[in-house]
């Protein structure tokens, strides 16, 4: 992880002005921070989907998917961030004839029974609004920058100076989204974003049963774009985090655990770690300004050490100390951190898993085959990220290079009835007792998704005609590939 110093005091007096601030809402006066994933278009024949039988129940495991997106529901460039049962957050291209001003990439929220898709937007005064948008296919001209904007079109009066609203991460508990969002201030249309820049990031909370926004706070001032970005639809191995900020819900599922490095070269960013109420938003914790800053510290998603050289680490979750005595960490997922048995990093280091809340300790199974019996924990620390769609999915899962799949303290030695001589798959997710994964490039199989048993690590079937992108995730109603979102048409008995 990067370090630097920081004084405690300095932190607190930033944080405490504008990213620990109450319910407050964006404007388009004030420059905004992007984390939106990098869009993949929808193929045109694979769109408008006609009415798919709903699931047995909500934990039923998918074994068939049709081979038409039922979201999104038009041809446009669209992003998933998360899913959860019939419900999924990302972003799409909106095309408003009626509110040009708002046309480009926005965030969504989609009610998948319908489906209904709720857009994240500015209203003219610049507050943060949300409204039911129809998708329509995108013109054949749109052009759209990496950051989630779209072309001189998305200004209300071409050459003049706009705001665009963006996208970033996403969770979902059982009756809210939480979004990461964020304006970014363009002197004029086409304006090339630097990803140094800084802007405020805000977090925002829908309704799903309405798409009603409910609430919204500022949770930095300024990050620089670069480290925000979620690459979640670049069919990158994994799929999985490489920016500088992490949004989870905590283990109770009653808050929302943040963290934010970033980058050296943006030196008035401030670093992030902070766990807010899922309630209406309000900082319960902010490790960095409550915790004195001693020296160099690291991010780890969910946990952050306050000090380079200490033996512990704060869990975001609760504040509570975590010991890891002369080890070397590298993520916390889930309520639980993973690290390494020394604070050297080597081939022949082992791993170690710790429930944080309980000091629960267990060894993790890195020897692999596929690395000539060699322990791989470095390969592992050097590709740590978290699903890149945020699901009910427990399991970390690992496809750079070997193929691993970490349930603590269930499961520890790899992914049930894998073989380890086996290359990677390119994604993987798991649902209920079924992991769901697409097989690796050159693999000898017509599948595009293969499903395994959890429990007993036999095969359950295979799925083709699914036009697979990663990351995938997988809920009673169906697969997430992407940006886009297959129905289930069968499930397992």
């Amino acid at each position: 992880m990067r370090r630097r110093t920081v004084l405690a005091t300095a932190l607190a007096a930033t944080l405490g002005s504008g990213a620990l601030a109450g319910l407050t809402a964006c404007s388009s006066s004030g420059k905004s921070n992007v984390i939106a994933p990098t869009p993949s278009p929808v193929p045109a024949a694979t769109i408008k989907q006609p009415p798919v039988p709903a699931p047995p129940s909500s934990t039923s495991c998918p074994s068939g998917f049709s081979s038409r997106v039922l979201w999104p529901t038009a041809n446009v460039p669209s992003a998933i961030t998360a899913v959860h049962e019939h419900y999924l957050a990302g972003t799409a291209e909106i095309n408003d004839d009626l509110l040009p001003e708002t046309n480009g990439l926005r965030p969504v929220v989609v009610d998948l029974n319908g489906p209904t898709t709720w857009a994240v937007l500015l209203d003219e005064d610049g507050e943060l609004i949300t409204k039911e948008v129809e998708l329509k296919d995108s013109p054949a001209t749109s052009r759209l920058d990496p950051f989630g904007t779209s072309d001189d079109s998305a200004s209300p009066t071409p050459g003049l100076p706009y705001t665009a609203l963006s996208a970033g991460p996403a969770v979902i508990d059982g009756t809210h989204a939480y979004l990461v969002v964020a304006a970014v201030d363009y002197a004029y249309p086409g304006e090339t974003i630097r990803g140094s820049m800084n802007f405020p990031v805000s977090l925002v909370k829908v309704n799903l049963t309405n798409g009603a926004l409910e609430a919204s706070t500022t949770i930095s001032e300024g990050l620089p774009i670069k480290d925000v970005i979620v690459p979640t639809s670049s069919r990158r191995p994994g799929g999985g985090l490489r920016s500088g900020l992490y949004l989870s819900l905590s283990p109770d599922r009653t808050g929302l655990l943040l963290s934010a490095d970033p980058s050296s070269d943006s030196y008035d960013a401030q670093p992030l770690g902070l766990r807010l109420s899922t309630e209406d938003l309000s900082v319960e914790l902010d490790v960095l300004a409550d915790v004195p800053i001693l020296g160099p510290f690291d991010l780890y998603g969910e946990a952050v050490r306050i000090n380079s050289s200490a033996t512990s680490v704060i869990s975001l979750a609760d504040g509570q100390e975590v010991s890891i005595e002369a080890a070397e960490p590298f993520f916390a997922w889930n309520g639980w951190l993973y690290y390494y048995g020394a604070p050297t990093r080597s081939v022949n280091n082992s791993c170690y898993a710790r429930e944080m809340a309980t000091g629960q300790t267990i060894a993790l199974d890195v020897t692999d085959s596929y690395f000539n019996g060699s322990t791989v924990s470095y390969a592992i620390g050097s590709s740590y990220h978290v699903p890149g769609i945020f699901s009910d999915q427990r399991q970390l899962l690992f496809t750079d290079g070997p193929f691993y799949y970490f349930d603590p303290p269930s499961s520890t030695t790899g992914a049930p009835g894998w073989d380890k001589s086996r290359p990677a798959p390119q994604a993987a997710c798991v649902f209920g007792d079924v992991l769901y994964t697409v097989p690796a490039a050159g693999a000898d199989t017509t599948a595009d998704v293969e499903l395994t048993s959890v429990t007993t690590g036999e095969p359950l079937g295979e799925v083709a005609g699914v036009g697979i992108d990663w990351p995938i995730a997988a809920t009673a109603w169906g697969l997430a590939c992407g940006g886009s979102f297959y129905p289930a048409t069968a499930w397992l008995n």
